[in-house]
C-alpha cells in the first residue's frame, strides 16, 4: 500500500508541477518559473532539478538568477 500511495502522490505532484511550469513558460515568465523550481528544489527528496532547453543547456535550476 505504501508504494501505491507514493505512486499516486508522485503522479499528482507531477501534474501540478507540469501545469504550473507550462503556464510560466508559455507566458515567458521566467521569474515565476524560477520561483516554482526554487520551491520544488527545497522539498525533501528532490535531487538535481533543472529545466533544459532543446540544446540540453540549463535554463532554470534551484538557486539560479
Amino acid at each position: 500500500m505504501l508504494l501505491e500511495d507514493l505512486a499516486y502522490f508522485t503522479e499528482n505532484a507531477n501534474t501540478i508541477v507540469k501545469a504550473s511550469m507550462q503556464q510560466a513558460m508559455l507566458t515567458q515568465d521566467f521569474t515565476q518559473a524560477q520561483g516554482i523550481v526554487d520551491h520544488i528544489g527545497q522539498q525533501q527528496g528532490v535531487v538535481n532539478l533543472m529545466i533544459l532547453d532543446k540544446r540540453g543547456e540549463v535554463r532554470v535550476a534551484p538557486g539560479s538568477k
